[in-house]
């Protein structure tokens, strides 16, 4: 199977972790995208995001997840944080939940929010049923602008084979005819790599759904090698 996209003449490795794009080049894009999501002067309690879909670019979105995987494979299987921070469950695509939530508790932004002092750990499941792309770009966006203050964990939707029968795949390809199978690739190679578990001042552990029977310790899940691609058994029994 091939891992390689080719628009106009250029040619993305969906597989290579790396180098692909600067981190200015992210950041700049990541900037323009977040004023227009959850930082839009129309944000407000009563209105849901105002749609973006016209501002996507699969140029700048491959860049921005393979940014996203450079800097997830710097980090461990546990991602150590420190008080004070916030911790959020699964939006499951739902950006008007989302973006409620920042109005409440503040929003993660360095000139107008808490995000210079405060930590942020989201619980996975980024994905179900609600505006997944903007849900996933939002987010990466800003892991790209504050790596060491956003923390993005696994959850149990952030798997190719889940993300697929919740429909995110046929999102991906309604709105990019041409490239969608390949975003759709480049995001789950990104969930392979997301970290498991959150462990806030050596006394809370944060994860999504559970920590499965195996797990005794923490150093348990420290120890399990990424990327980590989950094999869920027959489609069938799910």
């Amino acid at each position: 199977v091939s891992h390689k996209m080719e628009i106009g003449h250029k040619v993305f490795d969906v597989k290579n972790f790396g180098r692909a794009a600067t981190a200015s080049q992210a950041e700049i894009w990541c900037k323009d995208f977040l004023k227009r999501t959850i930082f839009s002067q129309k944000a407000s309690l009563d209105s849901t995001p105002q749609p973006v879909t016209n501002f996507f670019d699969e140029f700048k979105m491959l860049e921005v997840i393979q940014r996203v995987q450079h800097l997830l494979q710097q980090r461990g299987s546990v991602v150590e944080v420190s008080c004070p921070a916030k911790v959020f469950g699964g939006f499951h695509g739902h950006m008007a939940e989302m973006s409620s939530f920042f109005q409440c508790f503040g929003r993660p932004d360095i000139n107008s929010g808490d995000l210079s002092f405060v930590e942020y750990v989201f619980l996975g499941s980024m994905v179900h049923k609600g505006k997944n792309l903007e849900m996933l770009m939002t987010l990466f966006a800003l892991k790209v602008l504050s790596p060491d203050s956003v923390h993005l964990i696994r959850g149990n939707m952030d798997d190719e084979e889940k993300s697929k029968q919740c429909g995110f795949l046929q999102e991906c390809v309604d709105v990019f005819p041409h490239s969608g199978e390949t975003l759709f690739e480049a995001f789950n190679s990104a969930f392979n790599l997301l970290p498991l578990a959150a462990i806030i001042d050596d006394e809370v552990l944060c994860v999504s759904g559970g920590i499965g029977k195996e797990i005794k310790w923490v150093d348990d899940l420290r120890d399990i090698p990424r990327p980590v691609q989950v094999n869920l058994g027959d489609p069938a029994e799910l």
